[in-house]
């Protein structure tokens, strides 16, 4: 099956039909029975044993299957989805799904279908795919970062009085990096210093950056929380997170996560663009390169478009 030439959907419905169990004697609590006396123990052995009974289910899943395989062929990990689909491209899925601004509950939903993926796909070839790992870093970042629903606004109303409100220093230089800078929290909470005043980064959209520029009062800054050291972790991103939501309560901010900062930046650097004579594409383009993102789509998510 999944030959180079044939369509996602066809790769997905082949994929599913192993596991496709709708109106037939196939019983559940069998199948989790089964799965624990053949030794599986956690939560996600046994649900992923479990083959899928119901019509709504499946026809769930297979849709944010196939949106997975076309999003694999876009940023070119291959027509054979057997072979594209794997941790990497399942992370970075996931990355895009919460960039585009999708709630927790729609994360979550989009989770349990992953959960179930690698099942699947072991069962049509007798691999050993796992993507639980994968899944529960998403799962974990979703429930405190994503917001209540697909629509609300994620950035803050007024960035700079959270920040000013956030009383733990490091927290405090880690949103003005973020606000500042459009970074992931990932590349504020651990950080590596280059003697030439930048940062590298490792971007989740897959690219490293060898010597990205921040403003120099806030390299200096990060000079003093090092301890000496080229890399180091700034602040662990739980308590980042209790902090800001702390300093969101103070001022009267939704908290959204601290991924609302990028989205202050990326709305602000686009209007900044366009008062400087940059036409709607031309300030988009601009605001995506910043943002390590090649598609204008997601770009549109942070400016409200």
């Amino acid at each position: 099956m999944s030959r180079k030439g044939t369509s996602v959907e066809r790769q997905i419905t082949e994929m599913m039909e192993c596991y496709r169990e709708i109106d037939t004697d196939y019983k559940k609590l069998d199948a989790q029975n089964a799965a624990r006396e053949n030794g599986a123990k956690t939560s996600h052995e046994i649900a992923g044993s479990v083959k899928i009974t119901q019509s709504e289910t499946y026809t769930k899943y297979k849709g944010i299957y196939e949106q997975l395989g076309h999003f694999c062929r876009a940023e070119g990990y291959g027509n054979n989805l057997m072979n594209a689909i794997n941790p990497e491209s399942v992370q970075r899925f996931l990355d895009m799904k919460i960039e585009l601004g999708r709630s927790n509950n729609t994360m979550q939903g989009i989770c349990t279908a992953m959960n179930k993926l690698d099942d699947i796909m072991n069962a049509n070839d007798g691999g050993n795919r796992d993507f639980s790992a994968v899944v529960q870093d998403c799962r974990d970042y979703a429930a405190t970062n994503c917001p209540h629903l697909d629509t609300e606004t994620r950035r803050f109303e007024d960035p700079a009085a959270v920040i000013d409100a956030i009383t733990d220093e490091k927290c405090k230089l880690a949103a003005e990096l973020q606000y500042q800078t459009g970074l992931r929290v990932n590349d504020v909470c651990y950080v590596r210093l280059n003697p030439d005043g930048t940062l590298e980064i490792n971007s989740k959209a897959g690219r490293r950056v060898p010597n990205f520029e921040i403003p120099q009062n806030l390299f200096e800054k990060l000079k003093e929380f090092s301890d000496g050291k080229d890399k180091f972790t700034l602040v662990k991103y739980d308590h980042y997170a209790y902090e800001l939501r702390k300093a969101c309560d103070k001022v009267g901010e939704n908290y959204t996560g601290t991924h609302a900062f990028r989205h202050s930046y990326a709305y602000e650097s686009y209007h900044k663009h366009r008062d400087e004579g940059m036409t709607h594409d031309q300030a988009r383009a601009a605001v995506s390169k910043e943002l390590f993102h090649e598609r204008l789509d997601i770009v549109d998510k942070y400016i409200d478009r």
